[in-house]
């Protein structure tokens, strides 16, 4: 073998063939000698130590996948300043699982659930063997028991039998369930807020069969409430008594107030500033306040909140609010004062919200001018789905309005208003995702012309038809300014693609429009952009053609924030 003769202390370089996937990542992670490829200076006699060990490491490192007859070719030599180890791999025929052997026993022996881990477990007869599939068949069991509340379960044979001879592999696995567990009393350490409140927040009763994921849920529910910086919810099984489980949460508060401000910039709405104060825990019953003042080149506004959580249950609260906004978009002038009622719950995976609001808005549309007073009951429910807050590769957002006045009660005019949006997310090759959008909406009314422009529809601009100004699409009146629609028809089509890590270019298809009543005169734009993901969210910049409009003109787009 060339390089026999002594040199000099030097690096190392590695050079791996015959392995894909998987299989080259692991053997090179369990190869000693490549880990010294990070140094800078190695031995002689370290680098032929070293190598000679590879070939063994490279077949241990093959075993995981049901490799244990591969042929490695060898080579080390010195180039230059440079040992170069050379490894060729042909890691040959997989072993296959000749047979799989799952029995269950103990109390939940005829528990479904167990039976459907056993059917799906992911070695079959005739497969190649996979360690990763035989330890993932094993968790199954092992969620499954945790899920059931059976905490004793245990393995009382786990085998995985190799013959070398045959070159094939059984699956011998006894599950002993153990006696099922049930959920004891719910204890909290903590000292801030009334133990009532804190018990809205357990979804399950004592008595009822033990269930990790309910315990998980508590956590997250606790966590994502605005009251606790540390949430750690633990089941004492040592403590448990005639098979009941008590269950400890440990709780850390987070500071009573909290202060934010921030800066921002969006086509739609120019530069923008914001100042939030949050004070948290007003009472022992978790009354909190919420302030809010709000600046832009289109929108100045000031809001209060004061949320009361109503003890039915996790995220039942009730939110009264009022505030001031004064919003110039191109198309409208309006000075509103609202104040609101909102009464706010979970109704299985979706959150639903009932709300009563009083809504006195002077404002100027086009040759429209006048005063709104609005006392308004509405509904919502929304729902929303993501692998990811920040950049979701599969996900989903919906969410349905009404709304309403009667003249008479409250109010100087009548509507009725249904409004229905939605955004799907779906990873169609890597790196390539399917982004589309609809947002429908439509009012009956006779008094269009008497509503506000905040009730009435608009569309154009960065989350809605690119290409077009913010709320530049819509009727207009005689005198040709842009005075809102009845109806909204709004639609998206955007494919985007990760080039490097982090940044990304689209292309997207936006239709839409504003109209008097329901037909197809839609406005397009059509473009492209560059994505980045930064560490306060996705920031788009785009370009998009009005191809809808004489002389076609671009329109650049440049907004922050979440896809959903």
């Amino acid at each position: 073998m060339a390089g026999q003769v002594t040199v000099p202390d030097t690096s190392v370089r590695v050079r791996l063939e015959g392995l894909r996937g998987e299989e080259r990542r692991n053997a090179l992670a369990t190869m000693s000698i490549a880990v010294t490829a990070s140094e800078r200076s190695v031995t002689e006699a370290r680098v032929r130590r070293l190598h000679a060990r590879a070939p063994d490491e490279i077949a241990l490192a093959l075993q995981p996948f049901g490799y244990h007859r591969p042929e490695i070719h060898s080579d080390l030599r010195i180039e230059g300043t440079t040992w170069l180890a050379h490894y060729v791999v042909d890691p040959g025929p997989r072993v296959v699982v000749q047979s799989v052997a799952i029995d269950v026993t103990g109390d939940g022996a005829g528990e479904p659930r167990f039976r459907q881990a056993v059917d799906a477990f992911p070695l079959r007869q005739g497969a190649a063997l996979s360690h990763a599939a035989y330890e993932l068949g094993k968790t199954r069991l092992f969620d499954a028991a945790s899920e059931l509340g059976y905490l004793d379960a245990r393995f009382v044979v786990h085998e995985l039998r190799i013959d070398l001879t045959s070159y094939t592999a059984a699956v011998v696995l006894v599950y002993e369930t153990g006696p099922r567990f049930r959920f004891g009393a719910v204890s909290f350490d903590q000292d801030v807020l009334d133990p009532d409140l804190l018990r809205s927040f357990v979804q399950f009763e004592r008595g009822e069969p033990f269930n990790v994921n309910q315990l998980v849920a508590l956590q997250s529910a606790l966590g994502d409430s605005p009251y606790f910086s540390r949430v750690e919810v633990v089941p004492r099984r040592e403590l448990a008594q005639d098979r009941e489980v008590p269950v400890e949460v440990l709780l850390v508060p987070r500071q009573t107030q909290r202060y934010e401000a921030g800066v921002g910039y969006g086509t739609d709405t120019g530069p923008r500033a914001s100042f939030q104060v949050e004070l948290r825990r007003l009472n022992r019953v978790g009354h909190r306040a919420l302030g809010e003042v709000a600046a832009s080149p289109i929108e100045r506004r000031i809001s209060t909140q004061y949320v009361i959580p109503q003890g039915l249950g996790r995220g039942n609260v009730l939110a009264l609010a009022a505030g001031f906004a004064r919003l110039t978009p191109s198309t409208s002038v309006s000075d509103a004062v609202i104040v609101s009622a909102t009464l706010g719950r979970p109704r299985g995976r979706w959150q639903e919200t009932f709300a009563l609001t009083f809504q006195l808005e002077d404002f100027q549309v086009g040759s429209d001018t006048g005063t709104a007073n609005l006392l308004m009951p509405g509904a919502s429910w929304s729902r929303t789905v993501a692998d990811d807050r920040l950049f979701p590769s599969h996900g989903s957002r919906v969410r349905f309005e009404l709304s309403g006045a009667i003249r008479g009660v409250g109010s100087n005019a009548s509507f009725g208003r249904a409004r229905a949006s939605g955004k799907l997310i779906r990873t169609l090759l890597p790196h390539t995702r399917l982004l589309a959008r609809l947002d429908l909406g439509g009012t009956a009314t006779n008094q269009l012309r008497d509503l506000p422009p905040s009730i009435r529809f608009f569309t154009g601009g960065d989350q809605s038809v690119r290409g077009y100004e913010f709320r530049s699409l819509g009727p207009v009146d005689e005198q040709g300014n842009v005075v809102g629609g009845r109806v909204l028809l709004v639609g998206s089509v955007e494919l985007d693609r990760e080039i490097i890590k982090r940044f990304g270019i689209a292309g997207f298809w936006d239709a839409g429009n504003a109209l008097d009543r329901l037909n197809w005169s839609l406005e397009q734009g059509v473009g492209g952009g560059v994505r980045w993901l930064s560490p306060v969210g996705l920031v788009r910049l785009d370009l998009a053609v009005a191809i809808s409009r004489a002389g076609k003109p671009l329109r650049l787009h440049i907004t922050v924030g979440p896809d959903l």
